[in-house]
């Protein structure tokens, strides 16, 4: 039964993203390797995206507990570093402000957070002024750039918890 329900879930049960048919998830078991990108080394991660082949894009994401400071008293939240295409890739949209953008991932870049629907509603009273406010995520102050609209689900093999979002950045030393 539980082989049944993995199969009818990862290859029966069709994607609800566009161009589904064409999605690959790839896995490495990458316990061992405390520089993992999620499931990716960020070497093997760079290598995938810039080779050239049939694959149109190669997203990654990682989900990491920050606290998050400002309110009565600081919280432990889930974090999703999102590579530079993921958000698109699953089709998500901003129902406030935009979503990632490449240059938010270049090292030095500004820190920013999209927000997930349920977060901007629950902590935020859905209030579209969050955007352009800044959040301490840890002991660094994050600029919110977008909302994600309501309709997105994060695919659960990739990402735990739809909440804070922000830019995966992959460290030049550690690619080579």
């Amino acid at each position: 039964t539980a082989v049944f329900t993995v199969v009818e879930r990862v290859l029966l049960r069709p994607l609800p993203y566009p161009g589904s048919e064409r999605m690959v998830l790839v896995g490495i078991d990458a316990r061992n390797d405390p520089g993992s990108v999620g499931p990716l080394s960020p070497a093997l991660l760079t290598a995938l995206h810039d080779r050239p082949g049939p694959a149109e894009g190669v997203v990654a994401a990682r989900t990491v507990e920050a606290i998050l400071q400002g309110g009565d008293a600081p919280e432990r939240v889930e974090v999703t570093e999102a590579s530079r295409d993921l958000l698109g890739v699953f089709g998500a949209r901003p129902v406030a402000g935009r979503l990632l953008r490449p240059s938010d991932h270049d090292p030095g870049a500004e820190a920013v957070v999209v927000l997930g629907h349920g977060v901007w509603r629950e902590r935020y009273g859905s209030d579209p002024d969050v955007v352009g406010s800044a959040i301490r995520l840890d002991d660094r102050l994050h600029t919110v750039v977008g909302v994600l609209d309501e309709g997105f689900v994060a695919p659960p093999e990739v990402v735990e918890r739809d909440g804070f979002w922000v830019p995966l950045r992959v460290d030049p030393e550690i690619t080579g």
